[in-house]
C-alpha cells in the first residue's frame, strides 16, 4: 500500500521553489516520496522542488527486492526537480531482474543537481542505471551527479548512471561513473542506450565493463549504443577499463563518442585536468571554486568529490564556525583556502 498524501509530517518546506524546497533530511522521507509517486501521483510532482538535506544511508532497505525505485516505466514517471545539495545516497540495494526501468529513480522526467550515489549494487530487467533506469523528455537535465557500486541488467540498456535516454534535450553534464557494468547488450559504463539527447563534461573512470556475444557491437566505455539526434563531447573515459565480450577482452577505438577519449587514472586524480578550459566545453569543473561543487586532493589517489562532504586534503586547517559577542562569525569549515570575517 503507498502513501496517498504528501508531504509527510513536520516536512520543512513547501515545494514552490529551490528555496523553499521540500526538505528531505532521512531515508524515510526519500521512501515516502517514492511510496506516493508510486501510488499514482506521478502528475503531483510536476514543477515541484525537493532538496536532500543530509547524506541517506539505504541499508534498511536491502532485504528482498530491495529499495523500490521512485516511479515506475509504466505509469509513474517523476516530474519533480531534486537538488541533492551535494549530499549522497549510501548503500542502494536493488533485486528486480526481470523489471524495466531500474535505479534510484526509475523514470525521470525532471531534472536532478549535484547528488552522488556509493556503494550501489543495482540488479534490473532493462534500462537500468544507479540513478535512473531512464530518462524523458525536453525538460530533463542530469548535472553535477556521480555514482560508485555495481550496476547489472539481465536483458540490455545499462549504464553506470543511466539506462537509457528518450527525447531527452540538454540531458546529463558534469557527471561521472565508478561502478562495474554488466548487461546483455547496450552497455555503457555512464549511460547503456542514448538516443536524442546531449551529453557533455563527463567522464567513466570504471575499472571494468562486461556482455555476451549479443552485445558485442553495443559495449562501448561511455555509452552502449547512440542514437539518431543525440549529440556527445568532451568526454572521458579510463583509458584502462577492461572491456569484456562473453570474458574475452576486447580493444576499442580511442576518441570516438561511444568510447569517448582515454585517459590514465593519475589524470582523473589531478585538479589541473578538470580546471584545463580546453578539456571541457564551456569551461572546468567547479574544483577551482572553493564554494562550487566539486574538489578533488592532489596526490592522495581519489577522484573528485562532492564538497559538502569536507573532506580535508593533506595541509588543509579546518576552523570552526564561531560567533564573538553576537556579531562576528569567522567561517566556512574547512576553509578550503578561504577565511572570510563578517560583523
Amino acid at each position: 500500500m503507498y502513501a496517498q498524501t504528501w508531504p509527510p509530517d513536520g516536512m520543512a518546506g513547501d515545494g514552490l521553489s529551490e528555496e523553499t524546497a521540500w526538505q528531505i533530511t532521512t531515508p524515510e522521507h526519500l521512501k515516502a516520496l517514492a511510496d506516493f509517486v508510486n501510488a499514482g501521483n506521478s502528475a503531483a510532482t510536476d514543477k515541484k522542488h525537493y532538496k536532500i538535506m543530509n547524506d541517506l544511508d539505504l541499508i534498511d532497505y536491502t532485504e528482498g527486492e530491495g529499495w523500490n525505485p521512485i516511479g515506475n516505466a509504466s505509469t509513474c514517471a517523476f516530474y519533480g526537480t531534486v537538488y541533492g545539495n551535494g549530499k549522497k545516497i549510501l548503500n542502494l540495494k536493488i533485486n528486480r531482474p526481470t523489471k524495466q526501468s531500474i535505479g534510484l529513480f526509475s523514470q525521470v522526467f525532471g531534472q536532478i543537481f549535484d547528488l552522488g550515489i556509493e556503494n550501489c549494487d543495482v540488479v534490473g530487467g532493462v534500462e537500468v542505471g544507479s540513478l535512473c533506469g531512464s530518462i524523458q523528455n525536453d525538460k530533463v537535465y542530469i548535472s553535477g551527479c556521480y555514482a560508485t557500486g555495481k550496476v547489472k541488467a539481465t536483458m540490455g540498456m545499462v549504464g553506470g548512471l543511466v539506462g537509457a535516454t528518450k527525447d531527452v534535450n540538454r540531458c546529463i553534464v558534469w557527471c561521472f561513473t565508478n561502478c562495474t557494468v554488466i548487461g546483455n547488450e547496450s552497455v555503457g559504463g555512464l549511460v547503456g542506450s542514448a538516443f536524442e539527447c546531449t551529453i557533455t563534461n563527463c567522464a567513466a573512470v570504471n575499472e571494468s565493463i562486461s556482455t555476451t556475444s549479443k552485445g558485442a557491437n553495443t559495449i562501448h566505455r561511455l555509452f552502449g549504443k547512440i542514437g539518431t539526434f543525440t549529440t556527445c563531447s568532451n568526454n572521458y573515459a579510463n583509458s584502462a577499463m577492461v572491456v569484456l565480450v562473453d570474458e574475452i577482452l576486447i580493444t576499442v577505438t580511442d576518441g570516438t563518442d561511444n568510447e569517448g577519449i582515454g585517459k590514465d587514472l593519475e589524470t582523473f586524480k589531478n585538479s589541473i585536468f578538470y580546471t584545463t578550459p580546453s578539456n571541457w566545453k564551456g569551461g572546468g569543473w567547479s574544483i577551482a571554486n572553493p564554494t562550487g561543487t566539486w574538489k578533488i586532493c592532489n596526490g592522495e589517489d581519489m577522484l573528485p568529490f562532492l564538497r559538502w562532504q569536507g573532506i580535508l586534503c593533506e595541509g588543509e586547517i579546518g576552523i570552526t564556525s564561531t560567533t564573538l559577542s553576537n556579531t562576528i562569525t569567522v567561517y566556512p569549515n574547512p576553509t578550503n583556502g578561504e577565511l572570510r570575517m563578517e560583523n
